[in-house]
């Protein structure tokens, strides 16, 4: 009969273990190529604009790189930073309305606009206001890194930490430990 899988060997402790061995490797992994990418305007461009517009965290352990915007050119130019720095990873993009607005013409509007598929729609019903307003008839689309987000939202909390320091010299952050920048 076949071994069990390690990590079922391990349990939780095991599993947990794997997982902070894989994040730090992946912090690792996020230097070479900050050296490789930090004198790149558009590299720079997209880690500042993930700064300023990307999902956080809002639990521990929560991996999921995405930006959500109502802007069609500042998305357009998120997909080109995803496409260029993150070759080969799959992009999942999904919507969000208001209650009234038309699902189907907001849909039709963000695959025109970025060439993608609108993947999932939610619509949210707010009891906050009963006043009409359509200041996003096409809602905001958040375009996310599918499978291999939690590598990526790694690396992006690396250079998020030596962005911070970058005063475009050769000097990098000081480390941890493991020889990488601080990580939440």
């Amino acid at each position: 009969m076949a071994e069990p899988p390690k990590c079922s060997r391990q349990g939780v402790a095991g599993a947990a273990a794997m997982r902070r061995q894989r994040r730090e490797q992946w912090a690792r992994e996020a230097i070479p190529l900050w050296e490789r990418w930090r004198h790149d305007p558009f590299f720079l461009l997209g880690v500042g604009l993930y700064w300023g517009e990307g999902d956080k965290p809002r639990r521990p352990g929560e991996l999921t790189l995405g930006l959500s915007n109502s802007d069609p050119g500042l998305l357009r130019v998120w997909l080109r930073w995803c496409r260029r720095f993150l070759p080969g990873v799959p992009l999942r993009s999904d919507l969000q309305l208001h209650d009234g607005c038309d699902v189907a013409a907001a849909r039709q509007f963000w695959e025109d606009e970025l060439e993608v598929e609108v993947r999932s729609v939610t619509v949210a019903v707010s009891s906050a206001s009963k006043r009409r307003r359509n200041t996003l008839p096409h809602g905001t689309l958040r375009v996310r890194v599918g499978r291999g987000s939690a590598e990526w939202m790694t690396k992006m909390l690396v250079w998020l930490d030596l962005v911070q320091q970058f005063d475009g010299s050769n000097s990098l952050a000081a480390r941890n430990e493991f020889g990488s920048p601080r990580v939440q």
